[in-house]
């Protein structure tokens, strides 16, 4: 496994992003929860170069919504087959498979995790994943999973340093 390659993240939604449930309220409106710590990483990341894409089996306006606030373009809903989802990000975007992390967390995803550079999964991952996983993460679905792995890579690149700074910067500012 070698995070030193890798330009690109792409995640599962559902058990990745959220925590893996779906709720319902009486009028039929469907509920998701996303850590703010995902959406730091995605945002500062994209910032430097990195690139991200969302793959997911299920389609939501919430999660199109949530990925456009996070500046993800690749966005591919309603996926039954990841691996041609993954297939094509590579395509548009001039990414060699190896140099792409896919973070998933169910059966559904192997087929995509098996053609990255680096298979990745929460903590809290079905356990075949957890097996066919490079990576099993310290983080459960919906608790920061891709904020884990996008530190693990920035500090695995020597761009932590990089990273951080973005927030010292701002720290001086509001010292002046």
């Amino acid at each position: 496994m070698d995070l030193k390659r890798i330009e690109a993240i792409l995640f599962d939604v559902d058990g990745v992003l959220t925590d893996g449930r779906i709720y319902y309220d009486e009028s039929g409106n469907e509920w998701k929860a996303f850590h703010v710590r995902d959406g730091l990483i995605i945002k500062r990341m994209s910032d430097m170069g990195f690139r991200f894409g969302a793959i997911t089996g299920r389609s939501s306006r919430l999660v199109e919504r949530r990925m456009k606030e996070l500046g993800v373009e690749f966005l591919v809903q309603k996926c039954m087959n990841k691996k041609s989802a993954l297939m094509k990000f590579a395509a548009d975007y001039d990414v060699a498979f190896d140099h792409i992390a896919y973070v998933g967390d169910d059966l559904i995803d192997l087929p995509a995790m098996a053609l990255a550079g680096v298979a990745a999964c929460p903590a809290d991952a079905d356990e075949e994943v957890k097996k066919r996983s490079d990576l099993v993460l310290e983080q459960r679905g919906g608790q920061g999973v891709v904020r884990e792995l996008g530190e693990r890579i920035l500090k695995d690149r020597g761009r932590w340093e990089e990273f951080m700074n973005q927030f010292d910067r701002a720290v001086e500012k509001t010292e002046e």
